[in-house]
């Protein structure tokens, strides 16, 4: 299933870990973003979903998350208060390399979207976005992940 939208050909490097979108499993989400509405918003949807759901407002409160809460799926803003969120995305890429990335910007543009290909970042979702996208955002990497399919970057 692919979004509407552009999509990219960058791969993520296979992995055996596995997230389902289904009531069943109880994948952990990390959300950080510096806007305390984004997230009290989102994470609330997710654990109706059935999701474990944390969120951070900086990256230094982000990297303490990934460390002690090992999501299997992060929520990633750009533009935070004590930097880029991009600059999270090596650390991520290396010391978590399951965990999934969905970029969540409002920072649309073409500079950006080549930066997330060559990073390997699994979708770009722009602000604002309405909840129904982000639960096919889920749906659509939970079915990449158990047909064990390539991952292009997509825009959701």
């Amino acid at each position: 299933m692919e979004h509407s939208g552009i999509s990219f050909g960058n791969q993520i490097q296979g992995t055996d870990h596995f997230f389902k979108y289904d009531n069943m499993s109880k994948s952990r989400i990390l959300i950080i973003d510096d806007e305390v509405d984004i997230c009290k918003l989102v994470s609330g949807f997710l654990r109706t979903l059935s999701y474990d759901v944390k969120y951070a407002n900086t990256l230094q409160e982000g990297r303490e998350q990934l460390e002690d809460f090992k999501p299997d799926i992060l929520f990633l803003d750009l533009n935070l208060p004590d930097g880029s969120g991009m600059s999270l995305v090596p650390f991520v890429k290396r010391n978590f390399p399951a965990t999934r990335i969905i970029v969540i910007s409002a920072y649309d543009n073409y500079v950006e979207k080549n930066r997330l290909k060559k990073d390997e970042v699994d979708y770009f979702i722009p602000k604002p976005f309405n909840l129904s996208l982000i639960k096919s955002t889920l749906s659509s990497l939970a079915d990449k992940s158990e047909n064990k399919t390539e991952n292009p970057v997509g825009e959701a």
